[in-house]
């Protein structure tokens, strides 16, 4: 028959497995929100940047592990700008109106900027569309972080209850953080990638080409290349998958 002590220290331990069994449930629903959410924004930003390109098609052929890669420079910017907003707001130097204010700015640059583009695409260099589509969806990220910080101070204020503006609040992060900032970025490559002057994706040659035509690595996956070669206008870009053995040589970057 058991004594006492050894039943308090099986229960202790039971608890404690209990409590470790919750934290890895935690964890794990965490990791599977976090997984999630950067499929979506890798996902938005891969659709941009093909579909401006003008081969929708290759979406189709990406794997999860590189549309989930494309979204970590969105997911650590976004998750730096609403810490180091959310560090200011616990130190009592900002409030959660101050956030609704930057927000609000840099919510408004930024989508006004990005309208620029597609407005004087007909005056503007490459070069100067995708730096102004850059600073453009760096004041969207700035925004979609501020907003998070936003969020965070009104629920502190509130007493940890939620109320309909922390809703809104949700929303505009889905909307800025998961939707404009990715398709802003992808628009920004596209561009950059498919001008001949500008671009920096590395130059091939195929065993089979004809003679003056440049071909660029667009995308890698596994064993299969992504090449296209870009005109003047987007109605002369050609695109092609080739295996490794049909690329003769890669131009060094």
């Amino acid at each position: 028959m058991s004594s006492p002590s050894d039943q308090d220290h099986a229960a202790a331990t039971i608890a404690a497995l209990s409590s470790v069994y919750g934290v890895a449930l935690q964890l794990t629903g965490a990791i599977a929100g976090i997984s999630a959410v950067a499929y979506f924004i890798g996902f938005r930003e891969n659709q941009a940047y093909f579909r401006e390109l003008g081969c929708t098609w290759y979406i189709s052929l990406l794997a999860a592990p590189d549309v989930i890669q494309t979204a970590i420079p969105a997911l650590w910017g976004l998750a730096l700008t609403g810490f180091i907003q959310f560090d200011l707001f616990l130190r009592g130097k900002a409030s959660a109106k101050y956030f609704a204010k930057t927000a609000f700015v840099c919510s408004v640059l930024g989508t006004g900027l990005s309208i620029l583009p597609d407005l004087l695409s007909h005056y503007l260099q490459p070069l100067a569309i995708h730096v102004i589509a850059v600073v453009a969806n760096s004041f969207i990220l700035w925004a979609a972080g501020t907003f998070v910080a936003e969020f965070l101070a009104r629920f502190v204020e509130s007493g940890r209850s939620w109320r309909a503006e922390h809703l809104t609040l949700v929303y505009l992060i889905v909307m800025f953080a998961a939707w404009y900032a990715p398709d802003q970025s992808g628009r920004a490559r596209a561009d950059a990638d498919s001008d001949p002057t500008y671009t920096k994706l590395p130059e091939v040659k195929l065993t089979e080409v004809k003679t003056g035509e440049r071909w660029y690595l667009v995308h890698v996956i596994e064993n299969r290349f992504l090449v296209g070669t870009f005109g003047a206008k987007p109605a002369d870009r050609h695109f092609r998958v080739v295996e490794a053995k049909d690329i003769r040589d890669v131009r060094s970057d």
